[in-house]
């Protein structure tokens, strides 16, 4: 709810939306070392006017044999849709879109991050062949935000397991 004329509203946003996107990426090898460097580009742009750019660097290392660690820096840039409002006091009783989304707002943000992925095939033939088709992914990223989300830290595991044949 969103105080609009010391009344509540409930958020609003346009019931249509088209969202247009472009991307790419280069990867580069380099063999001496068992690693890459991948740069990636994502422009975007939709009907609410939110325009988006989002360049990514990843570097991969190969620590052995099924250990993979990844290094990661991400930008994002956004300008804020046509209806959003910093100060949410600025919407009038009658205004067809009204929202304190965050996501609504212009805003920028920047991304640092480690992962690392461990196959177990390793295992393939051994006394612990049992685990051989697993595979861990850990990661952890830190953003630093200037919308209302702020900063915040990212960590995910995993864990895949393979079944059938």
């Amino acid at each position: 709810l969103i105080p609009v004329a010391n009344v509540l509203l409930p958020e609003a946003h346009p019931d249509m939306r088209h969202r247009h996107t472009l991307s790419g990426r280069l990867a580069y090898s380099i063999e001496d070392a068992n690693a890459s460097v991948h740069l990636l580009y994502r422009a975007y742009l939709d009907s609410w006017d939110i325009a988006a750019l989002t360049p990514e660097i990843r570097y991969y290392q190969e620590l052995g044999s099924g250990v993979l660690l990844r290094l990661r820096h991400r930008f994002y840039k956004q300008t804020p849709s046509f209806f959003y409002e910093d100060d949410p006091t600025a919407y009038a009783i009658g205004d067809p879109f009204v929202t304190a989304d965050p996501k609504m707002s212009g805003f920028h943000s920047n991304l640092m991050g480690i992962a690392l992925s461990v196959d177990l095939d390793v295992l393939f033939d051994t006394r612990l062949e049992v685990f051989s088709g697993l595979k861990f992914d850990f990661s952890v990223d830190h953003i630093w935000n200037t919308n209302r989300f702020g900063n915040g830290i990212l960590a995910t595991a995993g864990l895949s397991v393979p079944f059938g044949e």
